[in-house]
């Protein structure tokens, strides 16, 4: 490798990290003076990881559109340069995409094709991370009891690999597959065991424990701590520019109210704002919640 190769890389790096942190914007910039580097060194197109991880940027933005093109063209790279481990990584991003979008189908296929790719390479952890993503796609269809035994096998994973973010993310997932069999006292119990979100440096999993901290107040009847909670991680993402989060804390948020004309308008206009958006998953569960 060249030195501006390396350069390139750096850069994907430093973008990487801006991006666990919230800093999309900032984390664009670096990918995109990576891009320039891989195109004046003569590559055709940027690289398979910047791809990715540029990827992974405009899905936690709430850009779709542009994240499903980012991973395609990562896709049809790696698949001809023969490096199956990104081949995964871009089937994956396109399941989460296809989960966000509300076609569950199709991210169960994508899910299943990185799953196999990955299981032929035996990455562990990244087995262990598309089976959780197929396990909120399990809890989202309304099966949350299928959901609970794959999410325990994984967070083992994470724990034995040291791997402390992950194992948060699949124990507040765990917890909202136990809230929805109604086991609020086995939820407690495994919330008890999350750091608090202030101690958490990775943006993503700190709005998803405060929303998790939020829906279990909730489902104790604290209803006061469960809204503090969520317009934490309201606030938080409607600063870093997560739409991906700011719809899934509008609808908890939502939840927290008793049923009423407002409450009902709530919900209608973010099942609008959701679908303009491209994320159906949750304009469908904004929909229901308003018809119900």
């Amino acid at each position: 490798m060249n030195d501006a190769g390396g350069t390139a890389l750096a850069l994907n790096a430093l973008g990487t990290a801006l991006d666990a942190q919230g800093d999309f914007e900032g984390a664009r910039k670096l990918l995109r003076q990576s891009a320039e580097i891989d195109l004046a060194n003569g590559q055709k197109t940027p690289s398979s990881e910047n791809l990715l991880d540029t990827g992974d940027v405009l899905l936690h933005q709430g850009d779709l559109a542009g994240a499903r093109k980012a991973y395609e063209n990562a896709l049809a790279e790696s698949q001809a340069s023969g490096e199956k481990s990104l081949s995964a990584y871009a089937q994956f991003g396109l399941g989460r995409i296809a989960f966000f979008s509300g076609d569950a189908k199709a991210a169960t296929g994508d899910f299943s094709q990185a799953l196999q790719l990955r299981k032929d390479l035996g990455e562990s952890f990244t087995i262990a991370e598309t089976e959780m993503a197929t396990a909120e796609l399990a809890i989202d269809a309304g099966n949350p009891g299928n959901a609970e035994g794959a999410l325990r096998r994984v967070r083992e994973v994470f724990k034995k690999a040291g791997m402390q973010d992950e194992q948060v993310l699949a124990t507040t997932l765990l917890v909202r597959a136990l809230l929805r069999q109604g086991k609020i006292a086995d939820a407690g119990r495994e919330m008890d065991s999350v750091p608090r979100p202030t101690g958490i440096q990775n943006f993503e999993v700190r709005l998803a424990t405060l929303i998790a901290q939020g829906q279990l107040s909730r489902a104790t009847g604290k209803l006061p701590d469960a809204r503090r909670a969520i317009q934490a991680a309201l606030k938080d993402a409607s600063l870093k520019g997560s739409r991906e989060f700011v719809f899934e804390a509008r609808l908890a948020l939502l939840e927290c109210d008793p049923a009423s004309a407002q409450r009902s308008k709530g919900l209608d206009a973010l099942s609008r704002d959701a679908r303009q958006a491209g994320f159906n998953s949750v304009a469908d569960h904004a929909h229901r919640a308003a018809s119900g």
